[in-house]
């Protein structure tokens, strides 16, 4: 998106929510939505100004979310989901052959599966009583929403925002610090089983 199609769509969203934008807020705002296909931002706006009753500016991050939404469309509820995975169990049940099993993956889609291997597995899934199926259920929607947010926040996000993720996670000071930690705890430790064999 240039830099006019943004100002347009910024006019459009001070027209509708009576408040200007300032040159600097425009400059951040450009510099965080600019990466957008300018069509997803129209409905991001022409969204906002329909859900939103209250004045004031937007947070600039409610237009990112309402553009990607459009570009990706919204994540499933947790219900929703859990239903596809119930109509999933009538229709493949525990799948016998590699077509049933690739059947019953189109059906579920990637995300699906993600959340039920973590949950057990199909098998378990599918061998659950009816008792259990409300701890079952409660797994699920966990499962689901912890998906769900790490799915949003990086659809959100530009590649230069996101978390990185190194071999290490920890730095030097701080492994550093681990360590010394854990040797104090060791010596504590080995000082404690020593006053346990005297008292003996």
């Amino acid at each position: 998106m240039n830099r006019a199609e943004f100002a347009t769509c910024m006019a459009v969203l001070e027209a509708g929510i009576g408040a200007p934008l300032t040159e600097d807020m425009l400059d951040v705002w450009y510099d965080t939505l600019g990466d957008l296909d300018v069509r997803d931002l129209k409905v991001a706006v022409r969204r906002l100004l329909a859900e939103r009753t209250y004045p004031g500016l937007p947070p600039v991050g409610q237009l990112r979310k309402y553009a990607t939404e459009n570009r990706h469309g919204q994540i499933a509820t947790p219900e929703a989901a859990y239903k596809r995975v119930r109509q999933a169990i009538s229709r493949f049940g525990l799948p016998i052959n590699d077509a049933e099993w690739k059947a019953l993956h189109a059906f579920l889609g990637e995300s699906l599966q993600a959340v039920v291997r973590g949950i057990g597995g199909w098998q378990r899934v599918c061998d659950s009583p009816p008792e259990d199926r409300a701890v079952l259920f409660a797994q699920f929607r966990d499962a689901w929403n912890r998906m769900a947010d790490r799915t949003s926040s990086h659809q959100n996000l530009t590649e230069d925002l996101r978390p990185r993720v190194g071999t290490n996670p920890m730095t030097p000071r701080v492994a550093t610090d681990l360590s010394n930690r854990l040797r104090v705890v060791s010596e504590d430790d080995a000082t404690s089983v020593a006053r346990l064999e005297d008292n003996r």
